[in-house]
């Protein structure tokens, strides 16, 4: 396992406080692959290639290149502006990173990891 954080929200203050606590606890936050740590970045890459193609390449070279990662931190609903067809419940991103990271984890052997779904709404 890899000792660096995912963190992917559109809400700038709570990336802040995230980060901020992590690195109190000498742990890292992945900043160097925009894909799967800038929301603009993957923003624009949604609204250009219309999938998540690219986002989950980048995830799987994440994998690749270091192991999973520590944890991720992803926000559970985000508009992309897709038609309620292509999106209906605004989950896509989330819908995406659970399924590239599941199959990776089973490439790779992994059993019995754990998933926290948080709801603050």
């Amino acid at each position: 396992m890899y000792w660096k954080t995912i963190i992917i929200t559109q809400y700038k203050r709570y990336a802040q406080f995230t980060k901020q606590v992590l690195r109190k606890n000498n742990r890292e936050v992945e900043t160097d692959l925009p894909l799967i740590s800038d929301m603009e970045a993957i923003k624009n890459d949604i609204h250009q290639n219309k999938n998540t193609v690219n986002i989950r390449g980048e995830l799987g070279y994440f994998v690749k290149q270091y192991g999973f990662p520590h944890m991720m931190i992803i926000d559970y609903m985000i508009d992309f502006g897709f038609s309620s067809r292509a999106d209906p419940d605004n989950r896509k991103l989330v819908r995406t990173f659970l399924l590239a990271y599941t199959i990776l984890a089973q490439a790779k052997g992994y059993r019995g990891e754990s998933a926290h779904v948080g709801n603050d709404q």
